[in-house]
């Protein structure tokens, strides 16, 4: 890898975190960033602890030059493989150097992941040194670690994603007439799945919400968190089994197999809905998605002619079957953002519903 091929990496790596894009961060992406931060902070104690390796990054590090000042640094690792507890290190270094007051936030997240992304348990000791940044001592071997580099990163950068614009826009869509607040939800680079919005205009108190979903047929399942969380809020989750595009309520109370949701429940549109020999639609009618129980007695009620928090998850695992509440794999990919859904207002909402049901 000569300079300019590491320096193209950074400058990728850089483009996908200011846009959010942070599950989108591919290997050689990930070992430019290390070899920046090797040469940026020459003191990072970049050293592996016992951890599941991650193979495919270490084979490459070892055969890629970094950049020239980063070579001394990386030089005694390259016989021994760079594991999950590493790639968590440096991306903990990086982040804490731009996040300030999040870093306890931070701190919390990665002791959080670590004991619950591992078949086994795992104790996990995380200290803050304002020079030094994170470090990690694991008091048990961390087996079978299922890594997603993806998800990691989501959740870990996504709690400076305040400060950044959301990218709805509106859209007019002339198969089913409504007008959709669309934003485009990268799962891979240069892949989007596009998430639409319409909601009725006045909103009466839980109003019901129109979403589509466009997919490409790479995408096994893909769903809304209409809480912008796994837990605890509606999942409307979408897939495609041969011809017939279908969409299951679901919702979990842990980090463990979303359920069948009875608190909310989903219309298909046949307008809006079909597969074809690239990708898959479906657009839905929800009741129950705008206004739900959080915890206990919190409710929530999102904003009909505002900004709303959401998020997405994506598995390129499609489930088995066409059945609402058929099993589903954990996903590869998730993210959140800020959806304006003051763009999908329609004041002929109802009627849209029943052309098109």
């Amino acid at each position: 890898m000569d300079g300019r091929f590491t320096q193209r990496h950074v400058q990728q790596a850089s483009r996908l975190l200011s846009q959010r894009q942070y599950w989108a961060i591919g290997p050689q992406e990930i070992i430019s960033l290390v070899g920046l931060a090797a040469s940026v902070s020459p003191r990072m104690a970049l050293s592996p602890n016992g951890a599941t390796a991650t193979n495919r990054l270490a084979r490459e590090v070892r055969d890629c030059d970094l950049l020239s000042n980063s070579r001394d640094t990386l030089r005694t690792y390259r016989s021994t493989a760079i594991d999950d507890v590493l790639i968590l290190d440096v991306m903990l270094r990086l982040c804490s150097a731009c996040q300030g007051p999040h870093d306890k936030r931070v701190q919390a997240f990665a002791r959080e992941y670590l004991s619950t992304r591992t078949n086994h348990q795992t104790q996990l000791a995380c200290s803050y040194d304002a020079s030094q940044g994170f470090i990690f001592q694991l008091r048990s071997f961390i087996t079978r670690m299922r890594w997603n580099i993806g998800f990691y990163l989501a959740a870990l950068l996504g709690s400076v994603s305040d400060c950044l614009a959301d990218g709805t826009v509106l859209v007019r869509d002339p198969e089913t007439g409504f007008t959709f607040s669309e934003y485009q939800a990268a799962f891979v680079i240069g892949q989007s799945v596009t998430f639409r919005v319409a909601v009725p205009s006045p909103a009466p108190a839980n109003f019901d919400v129109v979403f589509q979903i466009v997919a490409p047929n790479a995408v096994g399942w893909t769903g809304l968190a209409w809480g912008a969380s796994m837990i605890n809020n509606p999942l409307t989750i979408g897939w495609a089994y041969g011809s017939t595009p279908v969409v299951s309520v679901r919702r979990t109370s842990v980090r463990t197999q979303p359920q069948v949701y009875t608190g909310a429940s989903v219309q298909i549109l046949k307008t809006g809905s079909h597969v074809n020999g690239s990708h898959w639609q479906v657009t839905a009618k929800c009741s129950g998605c705008s206004s739900f129980v959080t915890t206990g007695a919190s409710n929530k009620t999102l904003n009909a002619s505002g900004v709303n928090r959401l998020a997405f998850a994506y598995s390129k695992t499609k489930p088995p079957s066409a059945s609402t509440a058929t099993t589903l794999t954990v996903h590869d990919t998730f993210n959140y953002w800020d959806h304006d859904f003051s763009n999908g207002a329609n004041t002929d909402f109802a009627a849209l519903v029943q052309k098109n049901a």
